[in-house]
């Protein structure tokens, strides 16, 4: 995995997801059961409670697209971050992917998954 202290997007998020799942049937199934601890052992740190992990599960004939969060009245920045859904850090040093806050000291470089 890379540093994610320097730049963590939702789609280096979805390469880690899918390099993890497809590894083994194992992570796969663990996916499946219970996304939230795996997405929290994958980034090295806790989900917010308040946050909704979906997986959808392909098939050899069905694909599936994003349509991303789009907030009233976003500044360019904020298009650009929800768009390439960058990792930004706020005046207070909160971390935040697109609209999703992420605690900065949980954030860590992991080889493991």
């Amino acid at each position: 995995m890379a540093d994610q202290t320097n730049e963590l997007s939702r789609s280096k998020i979805q390469e880690m997801v899918v390099a993890y799942a497809a590894e083994k049937p194992e992570n796969r199934e663990a996916l499946l059961a219970d996304r939230k601890r795996v997405l929290s052992e994958l980034l090295n740190q806790p989900i917010p409670e308040y946050l909704n992990v979906r997986v959808a599960e392909e098939t050899a004939d069905t694909i599936f697209l994003i349509a991303p969060y789009l907030a009233d009245q976003l500044s360019d920045n904020q298009l650009e971050d929800v768009a390439g859904g960058g990792l930004t850090t706020d005046r207070h040093g909160a971390h935040r992917i697109g609209a999703v806050l992420m605690d900065p000291e949980h954030l860590m470089a992991s080889s493991k998954h």
